[in-house]
């Protein structure tokens, strides 16, 4: 196709301009679609293929080839706008020119059976060896316009569907003077934390008097000594004064805090999945016969652990397991996490979580709401019938713990769903989930910035939200079963909502108060008992303090206390 399109490429033509592959077999001009799923064009809104999108092409050979071929000619255009455009393919010296010797010698130098990375470093390494790496920006540029950046990878170069995209240009492209943080991801309460910091100048000139600094969290305290390379704290600011940078520079730092022992994040509810089916979770067979179940093979704690897999014999699955009751989403905070374990077929057979607001009328993807391992990518649009929908897919390597950012949802009750879909062709492991937690969460996260005496400014935030504190268990671990007039409130403290449940004889009217602790009576609702009860209620309005929950009945009167923060 890209040799096609440079030997019929007329001086009227732009990037822009759709064209087409063997058009004529379907009797239409040169700017329809032909044989090709797109024309080529430089417009992702007539040819929109990235990478991230190529497991729909199904690994068959023409479909991957557009994929390539979209990309070499986003190249020659690049190129030619650069340089000019030539008609003269024989002994032309222009930027057509110039990006067809790329992509030629690009195939000498590329290995036998080369991934889409291959080809992309080849045509680099083209560069270095024609003009003295003087496109190497240009063409790093182009690739990352299409997801085939600086991050991306290929998987297998047998396998079509395992590539990772990436919209990314190598950093030494982006001539600015650059910081990044690392810090101790997770934490008890109480314990340290390693910051790491790393500065470099990417400018074209030596950046002057660079000062690096970073804010010290509320809760932390400075390790003193820890420091190096004269860091200097003054109240909750650390400096660290490097002076001059010439281009080109990296320097590295380091230092401990201290995390104070009563900052914790507070666990609302948690299943850590053990035993059989029980009130927490319901199997929905959407299609297919291999349903979740629990197993003992493999788990992240205990015993058990839910399971699902596929095998080459059945026919498409897509099985959910779903969390039977709603919960109310409150907090300054609210996540998910849980624990999973994935073995599928590459971008063809996954999982996703999902969320519903209306008791599972329709439910909605959380893919944009990780923050921590999230999905791998792109999945085949067959799986699910979603286009444009990333699931997680291909090996996690044994159990990692996914983060969700539940915040949007604070004061809906909802529930929440685990779905794996696959196709009929392999068999896999599948998914295997565990320890499904609901928390509050407290984090320690920062910017740190960096400074020039030229004007530069710029600052970075550790991943995943920095430093997250586990959970402190403030209730039972599981919904377990109460006795006949037990009463269970978490969180506990709260900020604004109280989830109560309520297992008791009692059913009918009964009246819910909230009294100070000198017996003023602040909060008072009615309500109707069920025998088996899980209520929101409200406390924003009320101040900070300790207070007491009390329920009655006709015949009863239940009470428990609760801190409001």
């Amino acid at each position: 196709d890209f040799f096609g399109l440079i030997m019929t490429t007329k001086p009227t033509d732009t990037g822009a301009k759709a064209r087409g592959i063997g058009t004529f077999v379907f009797r239409q001009d040169n700017s329809g679609r032909g044989i090709r799923n797109f024309p080529y064009s430089t417009d992702l809104n007539i040819n929109p293929l990235t990478y991230d999108k190529m497991v729909n092409a199904q690994g068959e050979v023409h479909n991957v080839g557009e994929y390539w071929t979209a990309m070499l000619w986003d190249l020659y255009w690049k190129m030619s706008d650069v340089y000019g455009w030539s008609p003269d393919l024989l002994n032309g010296d222009l930027g057509n020119n110039k990006a067809i010797r790329l992509v030629v010698e690009g195939m000498k130098l590329q290995p036998c059976q080369p991934g889409f990375v291959d080809g992309r470093d080849a045509i680099l390494a083209a560069d270095e060896v024609l003009y003295g790496g003087a496109n190497q920006c240009l063409i790093w540029e182009v690739f990352a316009r299409r997801g085939l950046g600086y991050s991306a990878s290929q998987g297998s170069p047998n396998d079509a569907n395992d590539g990772k995209a990436a919209f990314d240009v190598l950093p030494t492209c982006i001539k600015t003077l650059k910081i990044t943080k690392e810090v101790t991801s997770l934490i008890n309460a109480g314990d340290e934390i390693i910051v790491k910091l790393q500065i470099t100048n990417d400018k074209a000139t030596t950046a002057q008097n660079v000062v690096v600094t970073d804010e010290i969290p509320a809760g932390a305290t400075y390790v003193a000594g820890s420091a190096n390379n004269g860091g200097v704290v003054s109240g909750n600011v650390i400096t660290f004064a490097t002076g001059d940078m010439p281009t080109g520079a990296t320097n590295n730092f380091m230092y401990k805090l201290k995390s104070a022992s009563n900052i914790k994040s507070v666990r609302q509810f948690f299943d850590d999945m053990e035993g059989n089916l029980d009130d927490n979770w319901e199997i929905e067979a959407i299609s297919g016969a291999n349903v979740w179940q629990p197993q003992n093979v493999k788990k992240y704690s205990g015993n058990t652990a839910w399971r699902v897999s596929n095998t080459a014999d059945t026919v498409a699955n897509n099985q959910a397991l779903n969390l039977t009751t709603s919960r109310l989403i409150s907090g300054a905070q609210p996540v998910l996490r849980f624990f999973h374990d994935y073995d599928t077929e590459s971008g063809v057979d996954g999982g996703i979580v999902e969320i519903t607001e209306n008791d599972g009328a329709t439910w909605q993807d959380l893919g944009n709401r990780f923050f921590r391992t999230g999905y791998d990518g792109r999945i085949r649009t067959t799986t699910f019938f979603i286009p444009e929908l990333s699931a997680f897919w291909g090996n996690s390597n044994g159990f990692v713990s996914s983060y969700v950012d539940l915040s949007d949802y604070i004061g809906k009750n909802v529930r929440l769903r685990f779905r794996y879909g696959t196709n009929n062709t392999v068999s896999s492991n599948g998914w295997v989930m565990d320890d499904f937690e609901l928390i509050d969460m407290k984090n320690y996260h920062t910017a740190a910035c960096i400074t020039s005496s030229q004007g530069d400014q710029v600052c970075s935030f550790a991943p995943g939200k920095g430093t997250i504190v586990q959970s402190s268990v403030v209730s039972s671990d599981k919904n377990v079963a109460l006795d006949a007039t037990q009463l269970y409130i978490y969180p506990n403290p709260s900020s604004d909502w109280l989830n109560v449940q309520l297992r008791s004889a009692a059913t009918g009217a009964a009246t819910v108060q909230i009294i100070s602790l000198d017996g003023k009576l602040l909060q008072t609702q009615t309500i109707q008992l069920t025998g088996n009860d899980n209520l929101p209620i409200s406390v924003q309005k009320i101040p900070s303090g300790m207070y007491i929950f009390q329920i009655r009945t006709q015949n009863s009167v239940m009470v428990e206390r609760f801190t409001k923060m």
